[in-house]
């Protein structure tokens, strides 16, 4: 589009996604882009007409591999300023505890490729994916997650689509924007680690830039990398 913004349509573009680049928007500023309008598009159900403002940069995808360890340690610190902010963000006190901005259902690809939930609690995200396992293996896998999903997790404001074609950088490697913002949800603190790691498990220097952006959980990642091999979508 011209003056600088950009449009979004199609499946699964929902009204979900514009009420969650309003939320981050309003709430963090730079570097996402901000909502100038929504309006529905009936091509799809439920559909809506998406325009926002352009971000400038290249997607990371395109540069990652060429960057010294140096420009992505100082990649990782731009992004930690973003996602620190994003967690100083206090969660809703009432209504579910598991949800999108709205308190509507959460997308997430490592859940499902539809929307689910909200959930109440951080055990009812859980018990909602332990049910989907096969009959021969949840005895077995509810018993190894148990550990971990028997904890209370902080919640946390998460992107939930944190992956390099959605990080954009300049010349130098320094953050330019983050988008794609549809799957903005609550979920547990250790939630973004682990669903970066989803899909990418050869990317090492992707890896190496979560862990200075978020720390590590190494029990969670056990927990999700074993139950990624009965629930993935891809």
């Amino acid at each position: 589009l011209p003056f600088n913004l950009y449009a979004k349509a199609g499946q699964g573009v929902d009204l979900h996604e514009a009420n969650a680049l309003r939320f981050i928007s309003e709430h963090v500023g730079s570097p996402v882009p901000s909502l100038i309008d929504a309006i529905p598009y009936p091509k799809y159900p439920n559909g809506m007409f998406i325009v926002m403002t352009r971000l400038p940069g290249e997607p990371l995808a395109r540069g990652l591999w060429d960057m010294s360890p140096e420009q992505r340690s100082l990649l990782a610190s731009d992004l930690k300023r973003l996602f620190d902010q994003m967690r100083s963000i206090p969660p809703p006190q009432t209504g579910p505890k598991i949800c999108a901005v709205d308190g509507g259902p959460v997308l997430c690809y490592r859940v499902c490729v539809d929307r689910v939930g909200p959930f109440d609690t951080e055990a009812g995200l859980y018990q909602w994916l332990t049910d989907r396992l096969v009959l021969e293996e949840q005895y077995r896998l509810k018993a190894f997650a148990r550990p971990v999903h028997s904890r209370t997790h902080p919640i946390c404001l998460t992107h939930n689509d944190f992956a390099p074609q959605n990080i954009l950088i300049d010349k130098n490697g320094r953050l330019t924007g983050l988008v794609d913002w549809a799957c903005l949800s609550w979920f547990p603190q250790y939630w973004e680690w682990t669903r970066s790691y989803y899909a990418k498990e050869s990317y090492g220097p992707w890896r190496d830039m979560m862990d200075e952006i978020f720390g590590r959980y190494e029990e969670e990642l056990l927990v999700e990398r074993e139950l990624w091999k009965y629930t993935s979508i891809w």
